[in-house]
C-alpha cells in the first residue's frame, strides 16, 4: 500500500511538471512570431492552433505533410492521413524554435543528398 508521504510526492511531482510545462508554452508563445518568420524563410509554415499547439507544413509540396508540435509537454505528432514529414533528431527536451531549426537541416540535407524531396521544392537561400 501507499503511504500518505507517497500521494504527497506525486502531488509535488504533478504540481512541478505542471509548472515546467506552463513555462515551456509561455516560451513558445513568446518566440512564435520570429521562429514563423525563420520557417516562412525556409519555405515551411508555422501555424499557432492554440495555445498548446502548432503545426509545422512544407509550403511548397502538392501533397505535403503535417507535423503537429506540442511544446509544453514536447511532443510530436504527424497527421495519420497526409504523408509522414521527415524524422527530425531532438533531444528529450526541445524549443519551438529547435523544432523548425532541425526540419530546415533534415530537407537542406536531404537536397544536397540528391534524395527525392519533392518536384517542385528549390533550396531556400541561407540567412
Amino acid at each position: 500500500m501507499r503511504r500518505g508521504s507517497d500521494y504527497a510526492a506525486d502531488r509535488d511531482i504533478r504540481v512541478e511538471q505542471s509548472a515546467t510545462n506552463q513555462a515551456r508554452r509561455a516560451a513558445a508563445e513568446a518566440t512564435f512570431e520570429t521562429v514563423a518568420e525563420y520557417a516562412w524563410l525556409h519555405n515551411l509554415r508555422l501555424a499557432q492552433r492554440s495555445e498548446t499547439h502548432y503545426q509545422l507544413t512544407d509550403i511548397q509540396l502538392e501533397t505535403t505533410w503535417i507535423l503537429n508540435i506540442y511544446p509544453g509537454n514536447c511532443r510530436l505528432y504527424h497527421d495519420k492521413n497526409l504523408p509522414m514529414p521527415p524524422f527530425l533528431k531532438l533531444g528529450a527536451k526541445w524549443t519551438l524554435r529547435q523544432v523548425v531549426e532541425a526540419m530546415v537541416r533534415t530537407i537542406a540535407q536531404g537536397l544536397r543528398a540528391g534524395l527525392k524531396v519533392s518536384k517542385t521544392r528549390k533550396p531556400a537561400e541561407s540567412l
